[in-house]
């Protein structure tokens, strides 16, 4: 349900987070970015929409359609095996059965609702049928390196989907290194790809970690996000590279190709050599700048990227229920990650708690509350 509305006018794509003129129910607001060295007119409209827990402490995983011309948003609640969706005509519910551990999902579309646990991939439709059921071998070896499918990140990981290769794009990593070891880098896949129709997986061993990782240490920021835009090409976000890389999946040899980013910090490399002291790995984490989830927007044509930033002024950062010494920064791009746009939330954000719907671009808040989860709504227009 929404709760509130307002819209945002600025003139400078770096002035971090503004209070609004006006509140209200606007339908369309313009933005008059005089001086952006960019020259692009971005308009920003704010709603606040909320999803009930159902019992204090609950935890709702929301995904949402990537599909052109689909509206459709799910909220998976684990504990009582529980999808909750609307499309803008409907809402509706229907139950997951227990097919294991549960690692992610992804709504295509009415008839599509993909679910990834341990061991299997689940089609569901909208009306809690079960369209089919997919096993797959969740370790496999590849030129001689023992992989593993499955969450690799803290976040619940993505699931892309291409329709037209009836591939679904799983995640994977080194099962046999830790990522203190230079060969978890060097053999690095990171993305296979199940076959819908076949239950085949097609490996994509070039889709890996870029030379940074194998030339330098990083401690442990080794989490990557990616996102899928028209349907074969892949774009990464790695947790210590300011950097974005692109990958063409239907390319014989879909090696990456480096985005750089040159307002963006870099990132320092670790000394080794205090690998096992937890203090200096925290104290390195505390000074750093770190590059977290990309989202591409197909219904505005837009890149989101979330990085973390040390607080520089702690007296004036928007505060959440759960205080930090970072800074949560988005930037949004254009398809040429051109800067549109830059908001600082401080830590009234949660940047894993983030996906893309036809209504905007939905932001986990950290705000208390027993009975509902808060999400922050940006809509952006030009």
């Amino acid at each position: 349900m929404d709760i509130s509305e307002k819209t945002h006018f600025v003139k400078n794509p770096h002035i971090p987070w503004r209070k609004p003129i006006f509140y209200g129910l606007v339908i369309c607001s313009f933005l008059f970015m005089n001086g952006c060295k960019y020259g692009k007119d971005l308009a920003i409209t704010e709603s606040v929409d909320s999803l009930p827990r159902l019992s204090p402490g609950n935890a709702c995983f929301p995904k949402s359609s990537f599909h052109p011309g689909t509206s459709l948003i799910c909220y998976y609640n684990p504990t009582i095996k529980t999808v909750f969706y609307e499309t803008g005509i409907k809402k509706g519910k229907f139950l997951i059965k227990n097919h294991g551990e549960f690692v992610t999902f992804y709504p295509h579309t009415q008839d599509s609702i993909f679910f990834m646990f341990r061991d299997s991939v689940i089609l569901y439709n909208a009306k809690g049928d079960v369209l089919k059921s997919i096993f797959y071998q969740r370790k496999f070896t590849h030129n001689g390196v023992l992989y593993r499918i499955g969450k690799t990140v803290l976040d619940v990981p993505n699931l892309c989907y291409n329709n037209k290769q009836q591939l679904l794009y799983l995640p994977c990593s080194n099962s046999e290194t830790n990522w203190w070891e230079k060969d978890f880098f060097r053999n690095s896949m990171l993305i296979v790809g199940l076959n819908i129709k076949t239950g085949l997986i097609q490996h994509f061993p070039l889709v890996r970690y870029p030379v940074e990782y194998s030339d330098e240490c990083y401690g442990e920021l080794a989490n990557y996000f990616y996102t899928l835009k028209d349907y074969n090409d892949m774009y990464i976000s790695f947790n210590a590279l300011p950097s974005v890389y692109k990958y063409n999946l239907s390319s014989d040899r879909p090696e990456g190709l480096k985005i750089s980013l040159p307002d963006l910090k870099n990132v320092p490399v670790y000394d080794t050599g205090y690998k096992e002291d937890l203090n200096i790995v925290l104290e390195y984490q505390k000074r750093i700048d770190t590059y977290w989830k990309i989202i591409y927007d197909p219904f505005r044509k837009l890149f989101y990227r979330f990085h973390t930033q040390p607080t520089l002024n702690p007296q004036q950062k928007t505060h959440g229920s759960y205080p930090s010494n970072f800074d949560v920064i988005l930037i949004i791009y254009d398809e040429e990650f051109n800067e549109l746009k830059r908001f600082n939330f401080g830590d009234s954000v949660n940047h894993y708690g983030t996906f893309i719907s036809y209504k905007g671009l939905h932001l986990k808040m950290f705000r208390p509350s027993d009975q509902y989860e808060y999400f922050k709504i940006l809509h952006f227009s030009r």
